[in-house]
């Protein structure tokens, strides 16, 4: 799916890979965007010069607004924030923009409209929407929502893929039994041609599910009356994610690199 669904976070890894590959002028690019960036959140974060997040809140004049309606814009001008819209584009920007405009224009101010009566709690461990902020509402209720948008995409998402998935899981057996069977009569090949052994594969994902359990038992969940069980379906989920979202490929990078050298 190269080209038709967008990876953000693996188009700026590869990008700062190629650049580094081919240094000079696209090295020193990155080398500008680090500057700007350090220098434009040193001047937000240490010496306050604009705030991080903008808030309508914080205007007089829409206070009334923000404590009735509980209708509030919020606007994040870390460099961060910045790079992520310049790397996903206009239309995936977008689409989360509405999705923040549909959060805190209308869920919240729905919530607090409906939620009034409200004094016991609708769900259990949830306090009761009446009373709450904006801010209250939207932690305690409205971002559920929200996660439960993202998870469905992505589900979805796996669904889609699920054919790619198989095929690329097929094609990485093949390829890991020929260069098996290569290795054998060829001579040893440069270390950086070289993968790590499945042994050092499994032994680094159980020392790090190991650790990754630990966290989620002793750390996150750590009052949770079922913090074992829980903890444990939580680490089975994450390592389901990484395998599907984080799988490597580690020659695609050379090959772009390669081919914007000779073009």
């Amino acid at each position: 799916m190269h080209g038709k669904l967008p990876f953000p976070e693996g188009t700026a890894t590869t990008e700062i890979l190629v650049a580094g590959d081919r240094g000079g002028k696209q090295a020193r690019v990155l080398l500008y965007a680090m500057g700007l960036g350090m220098a434009l959140d040193f001047l937000a974060l240490n010496l306050h010069a604009w705030r991080d997040t903008f808030s309508s809140s914080l205007i007089p004049a829409c206070r009334r607004l923000t404590e009735d309606l509980k209708a509030v814009f919020l606007l994040n001008t870390s460099a961060a924030v910045l790079g992520l819209g310049y790397i996903i584009g206009v239309r995936y920007a977008a689409i989360i923009c509405a999705g923040s405009f549909l959060s805190y224009w209308v869920l919240i101010p729905l919530f607090g409209a409906l939620g009034t009566a409200d004094t016991a709690g609708i769900f259990p461990g949830r306090p009761p929407i009446a009373g709450l902020d904006w801010e209250g509402i939207f932690f305690e209720h409205v971002r559920y929502i929200g996660i439960g948008g993202i998870f469905t995409a992505g589900v979805l998402s796996i669904l889609k893929m699920s054919p790619i998935i198989v095929q690329a899981i097929g094609k990485v057996a093949s390829e890991m039994r020929r260069l098996a069977g290569r290795a054998s009569r060829e001579a040893t090949p440069a270390r950086t041609e070289r993968d790590l052994t499945m042994k050092t594969v499994i032994g680094g994902t159980i020392a790090l599910s190991a650790l990754i359990f630990l966290y989620f038992r002793f750390v996150v969940l750590a009052s949770n009356p079922r913090a074992t069980a829980v903890s444990l379906a939580a680490l089975a989920l994450t390592l389901v994610i990484a395998f599907l979202f984080a799988r490597s490929r580690p020659g695609r990078w050379r090959r772009s690199a390669s081919r914007r050298s000779r073009g």
